[in-house]
């Protein structure tokens, strides 16, 4: 066995010349959001042709191609091609791995992606901050240990077998916090619905933006620290930092807004700002904050990418009831997002252990490769 980078075990892949090919040919395309990070697979394409095709329409792909995201690579959007989406295109946000069948086995690159060291090299080698990318020579850089064919059958099939009770268990969890979230919305749409004596106002005239100081890059946060980062991204803390002069320390309770995520987050103790695109909203007299949280949590706006969406959300109608209403509203979902944060926990707990597992089983048939 030897070491060998991804490229070297690749086939060429090609771009597709759309001058050259029937104007009204119908292709499926594949595009970022077409894959399903969670079971790996092609769960949408949109139908293109020569005349309407985007701009990052280019790459041929065929039966058992691999496709790994290069854009934000880090959200693991990753499958194998099946055979219904042979010779059709996808999205120069996709590295396209073809396998050259005489070294190494399609199956065996999908799970060397999945691997910690591959995980850990694209987090090394990403570069951009609020639009973080590797290339596709980025990607075909990476180095491992490439055993023999019949050893690579031998290493798919345990994990073949092995995935397949682990996905099952993948399923049912995903499926459980589905249902909460389900729950969580019906809960939101029950109390936060609009009442007759409820005012109507521009989303922009019953809030004000509070403006730090200075908000931090991305780059600049730290590990650890003494006073919290809250930003657009999901996760609710995002990093950490030490100069107390740029903490927001309010009287009360914040709602934080992502332009980019849409991500809504309540933040009642002193923080400070994340930038590009983290915007802080501090409710006017009469409008109790946690009711603005759960208003927009009940109210998200229809995504539009990686644009600014404060310019929608800003000229949104909002329906406000009196100020008991609102109280009695927070109480009854407050009561209610208690015990569903709890299952909620269980299950992310449940999934974490799961992934261990998967990264577990990943590292004992790599290692065999050493």
């Amino acid at each position: 066995m030897k070491t060998v980078k991804l490229g070297d075990v690749l086939e060429k892949t090609s771009t597709i010349k759309w001058r050259e090919r029937p104007q009204d040919h119908i292709y499926s395309y594949v595009d970022l959001t077409s894959v399903d990070r969670s079971r790996h697979e092609i769960i949408q394409t949109s139908k293109i042709n020569a005349k309407n095709a985007p701009s990052r329409a280019q790459k041929i792909i065929k039966t058992d191609d691999v496709l790994f995201g290069t854009t934000r690579p880090t959200l693991n959007r990753l499958c194998i091609v099946p055979g219904e989406y042979d010779e059709q295109i996808c999205s120069t946000g996709f590295c396209v791995l073809r396998a050259n069948t005489d070294l190494v086995t399609p199956s065996f690159v999908y799970y060397l992606l999945t691997t910690k060291a591959f995980v850990e090299y694209v987090e090394a080698t990403q570069r951009g901050t609020s639009y973080p990318a590797v290339t596709d020579k980025d990607v075909k850089q990476f180095e491992f240990v490439l055993p023999s064919l019949e050893e690579q059958k031998k290493i798919v099939e345990r994990l073949d077998a092995a995935f397949k009770k682990i996905s099952a268990a993948e399923v049912l969890m995903r499926r459980n916090l589905d249902n909460v979230a389900m729950l969580q919305k019906s809960i939101l749409h029950k109390y936060l619905s609009v009442s007759d004596s409820a005012r109507t106002h521009r989303f922009e005239d019953i809030i004000s933006l509070v403006r730090p100081k200075e908000k931090l890059q991305q780059k600049q946060f730290l590990s650890e620290g003494s006073y919290p980062i809250i930003s657009q991204e999901a996760s609710f803390i995002n990093g950490y930092w030490n100069d107390q002069t740029i903490l927001i320390e309010d009287n009360g309770p914040l709602v934080v807004w992502g332009d980019h995520t849409t991500v809504v987050k309540y933040v009642d103790f002193p923080f400070v700002a994340g930038a590009d695109g983290t915007k802080i909203f501090k409710p006017i007299h009469g409008i109790d904050t946690k009711w603005l949280y759960y208003w927009l949590l009940a109210n998200p706006i229809d995504k539009l990418g990686y644009a600014r969406h404060y310019r929608i959300l800003k000229a949104s109608i909002v329906s406000v009831p009196s100020i008991e209403t609102q109280l009695k509203a927070v109480k009854a979902v407050d009561s209610v997002f208690a015990r569903t944060d709890k299952l909620i926990k269980k299950f992310e707990y449940k999934l974490d252990k799961i992934s261990d597992l998967r990264q577990s089983l990943l590292q004992q048939a790599f290692s065999t490769t050493k």
